[in-house]
């Protein structure tokens, strides 16, 4: 199965969360740099921006910059599929979390490390890994967090081929949406039940979902993002017309 999805990685902009000088502020700016153009699809852009703030936080000796930049990084490699490059950094960002004792930093690492073996068709260590973060005791402390984390567990059921229990699981990360207003957020997972509910045939629900998602995109940077599965939709019910 193919989802059209949306990751949303826990990357942590730390400098909103804790105190900091003005060194590490700096550094941070350059991270956010980085996230910004991954949001925008901009992956070397932004592999060089966590690089650059990776180099001074290894300078400053700055553990919480060390560990966001190697998430960051793994994340988009194994995105990219340089496994080699993902699986290394991932681990010493968890391994500092844990020194360290940062438990929203050791959920966003394992998150990460589960969308990684997800990338590489390890379904089953994705899992174990997304099951992981959930528990992490103060690790996620947002809704928005949990449903990222949801709507990961989602897309591995979908693809394992558990569509009722993937179905499920967005339900889970939807109401959890109830109390934000983020449109992308929500619309990824919309996108996602309405590609599992094509692959069930069920193209009445799927379409609702994928209209719903294809409305909540439209005032937002990726309004593009909706139109895919809804032109699946179309396409699986035969109105080719509605699809051009």
């Amino acid at each position: 199965m193919t989802c059209h999805l949306r990751w949303t990685i826990l990357l942590l902009l730390l400098a909103t969360r804790l105190a900091y000088g003005q060194s590490e502020r700096d550094i941070l700016k350059i991270f956010e740099q980085g996230h910004t153009a991954y949001q925008q699809g901009k992956y070397d852009a932004a592999l060089s921006s966590y690089e650059h703030s990776l180099k001074l936080s290894r300078r400053d000796h700055f553990q919480q910059g060390i560990t966001v930049n190697l998430i960051g990084m793994g994340f988009i490699y194994g995105l990219q599929g340089h496994f080699d490059k993902a699986f290394p950094r991932l681990d010493e960002a968890l391994k500092i979390a844990r020194t360290l004792g940062l438990p929203h930093e050791i959920a966003a690492t394992l998150h990460s490390l589960g969308a990684v073996y997800f990338f590489s068709s390890q379904y089953a260590k994705a899992l174990a890994y997304f099951e992981e973060a959930l528990q992490v005791p103060d690790g996620l402390t947002t809704p928005r967090e949990i449903a990222a984390i949801q709507n990961s567990l989602g897309i591995t059921y979908g693809v394992l081929g558990d569509y009722e229990r993937a179905l499920r699981t967005f339900e889970t990360a939807l109401k959890l949406h109830e109390k934000l207003t983020n449109p992308e957020d929500v619309a990824a997972i919309l996108t996602n039940m309405a590609t599992v509910q094509l692959f069930q045939q069920r193209y009445q629900e799927a379409e609702q979902a994928a209209l719903e998602a294809d409305k909540l995109l439209q005032k937002t940077r990726t309004p593009w993002r909706g139109k895919a599965v809804l032109v699946e939709v179309y396409l699986a019910t035969q109105r080719y017309d509605a699809a051009l």
